[in-house]
């Protein structure tokens, strides 16, 4: 078998152009513009990262002050409350005591009210022995024994009576004094007490006001770190980009909703509606009101492409031709999550926010644009579409 050496040649030079051309893509560095616009960057995000630094440790100096005011007011307030307690027992206790004395006064005035009932029916008996005085018994006597009895029988009712009424009416009186004595010191526990709750009420307003200062504080805190954060994911692309390399954006492979507050969609991923046809590689976020709403992207990475040229900001039922139908638009690239490359496309903006740029790093939740109807569009909406390994796939499959 006879080996044609000039096809064999020409096989041989096809293949090495080939994987020539594919081995430069591969390889192509960064331009120098990138490279330049990298190392700004860079710089730029040293300068954040320490404005960002000393914010954080200022606001946690400031909240360990608070912290420590806290504690201090925490404690002012459990001494009220044990002060309060106290005054509540106070208060309880003499409570009892005045009760006490008003059931022993009723009692004596109990014996007062029988005692007279007594002397009444005595007196009645005096007079239905048709007698109206103490000489009248006594000379009703029927002998001289008689006569000495009802003489001191007469003595012993009006002495007996008056000294015991006497001393109940004086016991009434002591027990009255520690009545109005026990009421006065009720009175005294009850303004005591007013004044500690008022007191306490301006300590708890206090601890609520640092509550809700070392609150601030933490969201200062949080803020700043998450900023922190995300330029130092910067900062690792752009590292990476000046180094030749690849990196991975911090992506757990879903996306957050990218027209916060309108969730209506007009047409679904592929939906076979009268202008999609069964064809279409995203869905359509509408709605009431949503023109001009802001649109945010629906997880960190990069920009790879973007237009903001396109003027057509109209409802039209044909494509004017900007940005490949898609109008002013944003493509981000995510990185790789298990082993997938992912991409997201936000189309038909009115405008991309200003300073957007290629190799640009968004969070997040971070603004990208803004809602409109460029591009092939028939009215206000967003057209949101998820790239997996360059196939288009279902957005609502990667929402959170």
């Amino acid at each position: 078998m006879k080996i044609n050496l000039r096809r064999v040649l020409s096989i041989f030079l096809i293949l090495l152009v080939v994987f020539t051309t594919f081995s430069t893509v591969a390889v192509v560095p960064a331009s120098a513009d990138a490279v330049s616009d990298a190392k700004q960057q860079l710089e730029e995000n040293k300068k954040k990262e320490q404005q960002l630094n000393s914010q954080i440790a200022a606001a946690k100096k400031d909240k360990s002050k608070q912290t420590e005011l806290k504690r201090l007011l925490d404690a002012q307030i459990r001494n009220y409350q044990q002060k309060i307690d106290i005054c509540n027992n106070l208060i309880a206790s003499y409570k009892a005591e005045i009760a006490k004395s008003e059931k022993k006064i009723n009692e004596a005035n109990q014996e007062i009210y029988d005692t007279k009932e007594q002397f009444k029916r005595r007196l009645r008996s005096l007079y239905n022995s048709n007698t109206n005085n103490s000489l009248q018994v006594i000379m009703g006597a029927e002998s001289f024994s008689d006569f000495l009895i009802r003489l001191e029988l007469t003595k012993c009712i009006t002495s007996q009576d008056k000294s015991l009424i006497e001393k109940l009416t004086e016991s009434i009186a002591v027990i009255n004094k520690e009545i109005e004595t026990n009421k006065q010191r009720q009175k005294e526990q009850n303004e005591l007490m007013k004044e500690l709750k008022s007191d306490k009420k301006e300590l708890d307003s206090s601890v609520a006001e640092v509550n809700g200062v070392i609150s601030e504080i933490n969201k200062d805190i949080n803020s700043a770190e998450a900023q922190k954060k995300a330029l130092q994911e910067q900062n690792e692309y752009l590292n990476s980009l000046l180094q030749g390399g690849d990196v991975d954006a911090v992506f757990d492979g879903k996306f957050i909703w990218p027209v916060p507050g309108h969730y209506y969609v007009s047409s679904e991923f592929n939906c076979n509606c009268w202008i999609h046809k069964g064809k279409h590689d995203g869905m359509d976020i509408a709605g009431g009101n949503i023109s001009g709403k802001p649109i945010i992207a629906a997880a960190s990475g990069w920009v790879t492409k973007y237009t903001n040229d396109c003027t057509h900001n109209y409802y039209k039922t044909y494509s004017c031709g900007c940005g490949n139908g898609f109008g002013n638009h944003v493509r981000l690239s995510h990185g790789r999550y298990k082993g997938n490359s992912y991409l997201t496309i936000y189309g038909h903006m009115k405008s991309v926010v200003s300073g957007m740029k290629l190799n640009k790093y968004y969070s997040r939740g971070q603004t990208i644009g803004y809602v409109g109807t460029t591009g092939f569009s028939a009215g206000y909406h967003l057209h949101f579409a998820v790239s997996v390994n360059s196939s288009y796939k279902n957005p609502r499959n990667y929402m959170k």
